[in-house]
């Protein structure tokens, strides 16, 4: 079925917040570990202390959704690493379809330039939102993550973002409908794991960073070639079997789904595998079998 935007579930999740709280959210540290879908039932758990707070996200098995929230007062950027303006490349468009990048496009170092804004009708919860503008800064994060780049089959893994004050942050004057400016850049992608680090600036109205944020997130395998011999296909052209060979790697929750294609990735890249689940289906005990024909080393631990 259908899976939640994690941003989104984000937001509904920092409404646990009392009002004053909400207003000074400074930094988030989040964990994206688990699918949230439509429906479903979910258990939240919530602590705190002095200047921070925890919130957890659980299913009847398994955490899905870590942020740690960091409370204080907002302060100015005075000397950003990098700022919007720095670069004097074209702006580029809001896209209307996911990009599709290559694994070697995704490598490269590459920078996008843009304006963003969020459509009134965004599902955020602008109760999260007031002069500085963070709901539209984090629904910003998706946007690139899901859009740009990586793009098509992505799945966002982790968010580490720090808001700063901004000339706009007088209440009197805030207007959330203003366009924020942005650059994001790989930083690294990891091939063998798929995963691509990037870093985002954003820019107010004043030209001083608004937020400034750290991106990780994974590639999915592509829905058609998932099968070993369809990903082994895939390590050949990208020239990574066997590059692990002599590492070993515990994989939870690799029966299916995500943790199976890293299994078999992983495997398929030569190094030694072990895995848990709850259950063994039989379509994966199948995909093993591959696996192990193919030269793969996958020890399969059952349980929790």
């Amino acid at each position: 079925g259908n899976e939640c935007h994690g941003i989104l579930v984000l937001s509904k999740m920092l409404c646990h917040l009392d009002v004053d709280e909400r207003r000074n959210v400074v930094s988030l540290e989040v964990e994206f570990r688990g699918a949230v879908v439509p429906g479903a039932e979910y258990q939240l758990q919530f602590t705190q202390e002095d200047r921070s707070a925890q919130l957890r996200l659980f299913d009847d098995t398994q955490l899905l959704l870590l942020a740690n929230v960091k409370l204080g007062r907002l302060e100015s950027e005075s000397s950003p690493t990098t700022s919007v303006d720095d670069y004097a490349f074209g702006l580029v468009q809001l896209q209307s379809e996911p990009t599709c990048r290559s694994l070697d496009d995704l490598g490269d170092g590459s920078l996008l330039r843009g304006d963003y804004t969020v459509d009134g009708d965004t599902l955020l919860d602008w109760e999260l939102d007031d002069a500085f503008g963070r709901n539209r800064i984090l629904a910003l994060t998706s946007y690139l993550v899901g859009m740009e780049s990586p793009g098509l089959h992505s799945l966002f893994t982790g968010l580490s973002i720090n808001f700063h004050r901004t000339a706009k942050s007088d209440p009197a004057e805030a207007n959330r409908d203003d366009v924020i400016t942005y650059s994001y850049q790989s930083t690294r992608f990891d091939q063998n794991l798929r995963m691509l680090d990037a870093e985002l600036v954003v820019n107010g109205s004043s030209g001083a960073p608004a937020a400034t944020a750290a991106i990780r997130s994974y590639v999915r395998l592509p829905p058609g070639p998932a099968s070993p011999g369809g990903i082994a296909k895939l390590l050949a052209r990208a020239n990574t079997r066997d590059t692990l060979k002599g590492r070993v790697y515990l994989v939870t929750g690799g029966s299916r789904g995500l943790g199976a294609d890293f299994v078999s990735s992983l495997a398929l890249a030569g190094a030694t595998v072990y895995t848990t689940g709850r259950t063994l289906p039989a379509e994966t005990a199948d995909v093993v079998a591959e696996l192990r024909t193919m030269g793969a080393d996958i020890h399969i631990l059952k349980g929790d």
